[in-house]
C-alpha cells in the first residue's frame, strides 16, 4: 500500500504543456482548439522551420505518452504488483522526457521568432532573450536528470521540480509573445508613417485628399496611444512581479485591434497606389 500512496503524485499536466505551446508567430496562426496549436509555416523564421516539424511530432508523441501513462497508473492502483509498479515508472519517465522536448523545441521557437522582431526596445529585448536562454538551460538540466532517472521516486521529485517552475517558465512565455506584439504594431506604425507621408507628397493636395491623410494621421496617434498605454501597463505589472498569465489576452486584444487597422490602412493605400 505504501508504493500506492506514493506514486499518486506523479500527474503529468497536459494542460500545462499546452496552455504554453499554443505558439503563435503571426496575426493569422489561430489555434484551432486548445489541443491541437496551429502555426502558417510561411510566418516562421528561417532556421526555425527546421525544429518546427520536430516540436509538432513531439506533442503529438507525448499526447500518445501521457495516454499510457495513465494506463498504467491505473493498472498499477488496481494491481499493485512490482511488474505493474515498474511499468508505470518507465511511462512516467518517457512522458515526462517527451514534455521536456516539447518545452525546449517551443522555446527555441519563441527565441527565433522574438530575436527576429523589430520594434523593440534593445535592452527590453535583450532581457527577456537572456530569461529564455535561461529556461533552455534548466529544461537541458531537467533532461540530463530525467535520462538518468531509474525510480518512480526520482521521476515525482523531477515532475516536482517542473511544477515548481511552471509559473516562471509560463510568465517568460506570456511576456515574450507579448513583447513580440508590441514590436509588430511598433513596426507597422513606423511602416504606416513613412508609406502615408510618401503618398501624400506624391499626390494633389485637394480637400479629399487632405481629409484621408487627416484621417491616417488619427489612426496613427490612436495607434502610439494604445501601445504607449499598453506598454505602461506591462511594465507596471512587471514591476509589481504579477502573473502574465490572467493577463495575456487582455494585453493581446488591446494590441491586435490598432494592429488590425493599421494593417486595413496600408492595404487601402496599396490599393491606391496600385
Amino acid at each position: 500500500m505504501t508504493r500506492k500512496s506514493s506514486i499518486l503524485p506523479i500527474v503529468l499536466s497536459s494542460i500545462f504543456v499546452i496552455s504554453i505551446c499554443s505558439f503563435v508567430f503571426s496575426q493569422n496562426a489561430v489555434a484551432q482548439d486548445s489541443a491541437s496549436p496551429s502555426v502558417e509555416p510561411a510566418s516562421i523564421p528561417e532556421p526555425a522551420t527546421d525544429i518546427f516539424p520536430s516540436y509538432l511530432q513531439s506533442l503529438e508523441q507525448y499526447r500518445q505518452n501521457e495516454q499510457q501513462f495513465k494506463i498504467a497508473k491505473q493498472q498499477y492502483l488496481q494491481l499493485g504488483t512490482l511488474a505493474a509498479l515498474e511499468e508505470v515508472t518507465q511511462r512516467s519517465k518517457q512522458a515526462q522526457l517527451t514534455r521536456n522536448t516539447i518545452l525546449d523545441y517551443y522555446f527555441q521557437l519563441l527565441m527565433h521568432a522574438f530575436s527576429r522582431t523589430d520594434g523593440i526596445e534593445l535592452g527590453e529585448k535583450n532581457l527577456e532573450l537572456d530569461r529564455i536562454t535561461f529556461i533552455l538551460s534548466f529544461l537541458k538540466t531537467q533532461k540530463a536528470s530525467l535520462t538518468i532517472a531509474e525510480t518512480y521516486q526520482e521521476l515525482d521529485t523531477l515532475n516536482t521540480v517542473l511544477g515548481g517552475n511552471q509559473e516562471n517558465i509560463e510568465t517568460v512565455a506570456y511576456e515574450t509573445l507579448i513583447l513580440k506584439k508590441m514590436g509588430q504594431l511598433q513596426t507597422s506604425i513606423d511602416h504606416l508613417k513613412s508609406v502615408s507621408s510618401k503618398v501624400y507628397e506624391g499626390v494633389e493636395k485637394t480637400p479629399e485628399n487632405d481629409r484621408a491623410y487627416a484621417e491616417i494621421t488619427r489612426t496613427i496617434e490612436q495607434a502610439e496611444l494604445e501601445l504607449n498605454q499598453t506598454l505602461a501597463a506591462y511594465l507596471e505589472e512587471t514591476n509589481a512581479t504579477a502573473s502574465k498569465s490572467d493577463t495575456y489576452q487582455d494585453y493581446m486584444d488591446r494590441l491586435n485591434a490598432p494592429y488590425i487597422k493599421i494593417k486595413k490602412t496600408l492595404n487601402y493605400i496599396k490599393e491606391l497606389r496600385s
